[in-house]
């Protein structure tokens, strides 16, 4: 059943239990009313009647041959109260002998009579000098009664008339508000079906509430995030596909040099000077795919295992970094500028030696030789910066955007000559982020590249050092 439906039935009801239950216990309590006072009326004559009876017996002081008398001015005094009084003898052929039998002298009894009841009596038994007489007050309720079934008509159509304005008011407050509920069930049911664009549109007015709009508010900010959440998924999606094609085809390069070499090694006599240089394409061949392997493994071992990060100086790191400095030195013939103040720092040593020997040997493949690169380091308040700059060829701004993404090569030719694959950068990306932070990069073709990150400070290992 539709919203609308459930909201417009049970407000109906209870509108029209409500005005329903209420007005009859209204209508009937008024009816109530007017018919007790009425019989009030007749009793209290009837008991005044009673007294006057015996006053007038005792001014006659023959009551039995003055009954017609007495009657008479008794009927005289009730005549304005529309109410008919009738004096009996106890051998009075009309007598109503069950009332007198009821009724003890003195005594007092009243009754519903006559057609449908419309007929009220009250009746007393009166003893006078030892003769019973019944004095008797009849009233004729039909009036009251009419009136009754009057305010009762007038009631069932008033009841009816509130009834169907009720119901149409009801149900167009009941569209009004299952309106804009309906309309983010609709947006909802085209997000699920991918138009993941889709947006409440609600005005103030059509609204229909603060508590709705502040809902529609919420769904659009919900889909905004769904929205941005699948776009991100489907360019992780594209990034993996690229990410495998690159492996591919980088995998496919050196098993197609490495296969190449080997078949011409068995199926050609070859001299010594051939054997020993397609052998050393070989051996390059393989050790690069050696480097490509173990550079995936880190990658995938530290997205499983992410590893503790433990306090560690900075100058006996600066030691052993060291060799690693020189030996960059000579294999590309470049200066190196290590000075990396001391502090202790949280981080993993033989991670952050990876990622300092990545960044330094870029810089060195982007450098000319004889070139210098600085690696410095130094505490910036809470954190210590490490920066490893070069004066070489620079990136250029549309490859800064891409340049940690796994294969991504901004010159192919050169990176493979010099044993690259692309997965430098992503690697060192990796290892910035499980030190809880992330790589900088200031760079300009033709004046170098500047490379920065920040590690957090041991404030315990600080205050004891």
């Amino acid at each position: 059943m539709k919203l609308y439906y459930k909201i417009f039935l049970i407000a109906y009801l209870i509108v029209i239990a409500t005005v329903g239950i209420g007005g009859f216990f209204l209508v009937n309590g008024a009816v109530s009313t007017i018919l007790d006072t009425q019989t009030q009326r007749v009793i209290a004559s009837n008991e005044s009647a009673a007294q006057m009876f015996l006053i007038l017996c005792e001014e006659e002081q023959d009551a039995g041959g003055k009954i017609n008398s007495i009657r008479q001015k008794l009927s005289m005094l009730s005549s304005s109260d529309n109410i008919r009084l009738s004096i009996y003898t106890s051998d009075s052929a009309a007598i109503p002998n069950e009332l007198l039998d009821e009724l003890s002298p003195g005594e007092q009894g009243s009754r519903y009579t006559g057609e449908e009841n419309r007929l009220f009596e009250a009746a007393t038994r009166v003893n006078y000098d030892g003769e019973d007489y019944l004095i008797l007050s009849v009233s004729d309720f039909s009036q009251v009664l009419s009136q009754r079934d009057r305010i009762l008509g007038q009631y069932r159509v008033v009841l009816l008339v509130s009834a169907l304005v009720s119901a149409a008011a009801l149900f167009f407050f009941a569209l009004r508000i299952a309106h804009p509920i309906q309309n983010i069930s609709n947006v909802s049911g085209k997000i699920a079906k991918g138009q993941y664009d889709r947006r409440v549109e609600l005005s103030a007015r059509s609204a229909g509430s603060a508590e709705i709009a502040e809902l529609a508010e919420n769904f659009n900010r919900m889909a905004d995030t769904v929205e941005e959440n699948i776009h991100s998924l489907e360019r992780e999606n594209e990034r993996q596909q690229e990410f495998v094609s690159n492996f591919t085809h980088e995998l496919k390069t050196p098993m197609t040099s490495i296969i190449g070499y080997a078949d011409l090694l068995r199926s050609y006599d070859l001299t010594e000077e051939e054997i020993r240089q397609f052998s050393d394409s070989i051996h390059r061949e393989g050790k690069r795919l050696e480097k490509l392997s173990m550079t995936l493994l880190e990658l995938l071992v530290m997205q499983h295992e992410p590893p503790e990060l433990t306090p560690l100086s900075m100058r006996q790191f600066s030691r052993e970094f060291g060799g690693t400095a020189a030996f960059i030195t000579q294999k590309y013939g470049v200066s190196i500028r290590l000075e990396l103040k001391n502090a202790i720092v949280l981080a993993e040593g033989t991670l952050l030696h990876s990622l300092l020997n990545n960044l330094t040997e870029n810089a060195a493949k982007a450098s000319e030789s004889g070139a210098e690169i600085e690696v410095t380091g130094k505490t910036e308040g809470d954190l210590y910066e490490i920066c490893v700059e070069d004066h070489g060829r620079g990136i250029s701004k549309e490859a800064l955007e891409k340049i940690t993404e796994p294969f991504y090569m901004e010159d192919k030719s050169r990176s493979r000559s010099q044993g690259g694959a692309g997965l430098g950068l992503a690697l060192c990306a990796k290892i910035a982020q499980i030190h809880k932070t992330k790589l900088r990069f200031e760079s300009e073709p033709g004046k170098g590249t500047k490379v920065s990150f920040s590690l957090m400070i041991d404030k315990g290992q600080e205050r004891t050092r």
